[in-house]
């Protein structure tokens, strides 16, 4: 048996693509179907890809599916759809082929602890044939939701790919900092690292901090570190290779994160690997699993800034305790994250899958309620005004499918993402958010369900820097959001 890997955002950096780059370095014989254009992670002959206009189509990913599929009629294939709608539904549709279909297993993917998640997956859940997530809380979350399923449900929690040195604490030097992500907002949240710093400044902490990553905050971040007086302090390295990134974090003493939304975050479990403490903001996905609060790292509340520089603070002052947490961090890591357990657990996955019948359909595929949210946001959308798009992930491209089809016209849709900017969809321009100020839309449609809320909250943040009035604001969610057919 095969893997097939969808990687659902080309070369964007987030936990599935690293995990897709340990499977490609770690099984030889998976193939990797990349969404939104092709990665630099995989090798070129394992790899075929879907550009951004055809990404969104789960019928033009099930195609692909089934070409790969197609190259070894004597084999049997485990699709890994990962997270997201369009690879769910386009591996499940894969599966109805009559000539090929048979040969496919799909092995359901929880990547995050949210209602969007699980809905991914439990209305089609008989078309799977196991399940994995990769924390205990959303394996216990899965399990409750499908119990009798439970012995199909597995965790598998991300490997850590870093094997080297680890990083001890100097107790006469200044602490060193470390941020490793996109610079991004509003899911990652990077302008509180400013907060942080500056808090940190006041209470007379010596610290450098390295913020290592690269995106559209960066010049925003770089020109505030300058005006608050930060610059002295902080350091902003770009992307670095994987060799090089490793070696900043081995001397390195404590790693941070302050976002609002993650899944299982990387970040982290690479930095606790290389002997870092972790000092991270409260997420419901991923973090209490993942760290030990007071003896692995530090949770502080959600958005406390002052909090995160008071744990810190403490831990310049008892670099005993400090070294004392770096250790257990990287054995916490060594007992749940190592690629032997990873790969062990695979195989007990894969053992089970390969000897298992090709699942039944009994139901039609149930498809997902985005359809229904975009319909909610046409019945109140205007159609004579100036409307942009904000997020051009799935359900923004789909959103703006459905307004063209209704004679709304879009002159641009917005997305934080880099590696969108400056494409086309639908000969529609994707600008960065920063754009919104010369742009001047008379009205946004967010292209979101999992993040309405926070990029309606970026938008007002962006307007307020404008000086400019709002304009016209409308989301939809499904049932189990709170902004369902809002307007704002």
């Amino acid at each position: 048996m095969k893997f097939i890997f969808i990687n659902p955002d080309g070369d964007t950096p987030n936990g599935v693509l690293s995990l897709g780059a340990f499977i490609h370095d770690n099984c030889p014989e998976s193939y990797f179907l990349s969404l939104n254009g092709p990665s630099s992670r995989f090798a070129k002959d394992r790899q075929t890809s879907l550009p951004l206009a055809d990404s969104h189509n789960p019928d033009k990913v099930a195609s692909k599916i089934l070409e790969i599929v197609a190259q070894e009629e004597n084999e049997t294939f485990a699709v890994i759809p990962n997270a997201g709608i369009i690879p769910n539904l386009g591996a499940l549709k894969s599966m109805e082929d009559a000539s090929r279909g048979n040969r496919i297993r799909i092995l359901g993917t929880i990547h995050r602890d949210s209602p969007n998640a699980y809905n991914d997956l439990v209305p089609n859940e008989e078309r799977f044939s196991a399940f994995f997530a990769v924390s205990e809380k959303a394996t216990t979350e899965l399990r409750d939701r499908l119990p009798h399923r439970s012995k199909e449900i597995f965790e598998l929690p991300l490997p850590n790919p870093y094997q080297g040195p680890k990083s001890s604490a100097n107790p006469t030097e200044p602490l060193r900092l470390a941020y490793t992500g996109r610079l991004e907002e509003p899911d990652k949240r990077v302008s509180r690292l400013l907060e942080v710093a500056q808090n940190l400044t006041e209470r007379s902490v010596p610290f450098r901090l390295q913020i290592i990553g690269e995106g559209r905050e960066r010049p925003r971040l770089e020109a505030s570190a300058e005006r608050l007086g930060l610059a002295p302090f902080i350091v902003f390295r770009g992307s670095l290779d994987r060799e090089a990134l490793f070696e900043e974090l081995t001397n390195n003493d404590i790693i941070l994160l302050c976002s609002a939304f993650e899944g299982t975050p990387v970040s982290i479990i690479e930095g606790m690997a290389a002997g870092n403490c972790p000092v991270v903001m409260d997420i419901e996905s991923g973090i209490r699993s993942l760290i030990e609060n007071n003896k692995s790292g530090f949770i502080v509340p959600q958005g406390d800034t002052d909090q995160m520089a008071a744990a810190i603070h403490d831990l310049h002052l008892d670099r005993s305790r400090l070294q004392a947490i770096k250790n257990e961090a990287t054995a916490q890591i060594e007992r749940k994250h190592s690629p032997e357990r990873f790969i062990r657990t695979l195989g007990i996955i894969l053992d089970q899958v390969s000897h298992s019948q090709a699942p039944k359909l009994t139901k039609p595929l149930s498809l997902p309620p985005m359809q229904a949210s975009i319909q909610s946001i046409l019945q109140i959308a205007e159609r004579s005004a100036k409307t942009a798009i904000f997020g051009g992930g799935f359900f923004g491209r789909s959103l703006a499918d459905s307004c063209l089809d209704s004679k709304i016209q879009i002159f641009c849709i917005v997305d934080s993402d880099t590696s969108k900017s400056g494409q086309k969809y639908m000969g529609i321009p994707i600008q960065a958010p920063q754009d919104l100020e010369s742009l001047l839309p008379e009205q946004i449609l967010i292209g979101s369900a999992d993040f309405a809320n926070d990029i309606i909250s970026q938008i007002k943040e962006l307007y307020r820097s404008f000086d400019t009035p709002l304009p016209k604001i409308v989301a939809a969610g499904n049932d189990e959001m709170p902004f369902d057919r809002t307007e704002f």
